[in-house]
């Protein structure tokens, strides 16, 4: 991609090109300006790893770079995530109260894991409180997520 933005922006400046807007001109400017940031950093990867090769430590900035404002560069790593599920889970069931005009009553049951033990949780609630609606959630499935550390950006 750099090397096809860089035959553009040849053909741009060549003498007698079609001139171009100022908008046009502007992302010529930006697409060169987020290529160069690459390749420097690149280049500054490379170097620095070069050195630490050599010297077998990171190398040490300089006095200058010290006293200079500091410009960081934030490095990111993806992650590959992937999704393993137990097939000896057992399902788990949850109900939460929600009587109540303004706000529901909010009680809830916990996990329980069985529909039987969930009835029997909201017949106890009714019973005592006399609220007759709630929300129920069912998880059948229980997964385990892995994350595996990929390459760094």
């Amino acid at each position: 991609m750099g090397q096809e933005l860089l035959e553009h922006a040849r053909r741009v400046v060549a003498p007698g090109a079609q001139m171009l807007s100022a908008a046009e001109y502007r992302w010529l400017a930006c697409r060169l300006t987020e290529a160069l940031t690459d390749a420097l950093r690149v280049a500054e990867s490379r170097d620095s790893a070069s050195r630490t090769r050599k010297s077998g430590r990171p190398a040490m900035p300089d006095a200058t770079s010290i006293e200079a404002p500091a410009c960081r560069r934030y490095r990111f790593r993806e992650y590959h995530v992937t999704t393993v599920v137990d097939p000896m889970a057992l399902p788990a069931f949850e109900a939460v109260c929600v009587t109540g005009e303004d706000h529901g009553c909010g009680t809830t049951s916990g996990e329980v894991h069985t529909e039987d033990g969930l009835t029997r949780w909201i017949a106890e609630h009714c019973a005592q409180t006399g609220h007759d609606f709630y929300q129920r959630t069912t998880r059948t499935t229980r997964t385990t997520l892995g994350a595996e550390p990929g390459a760094w950006q």
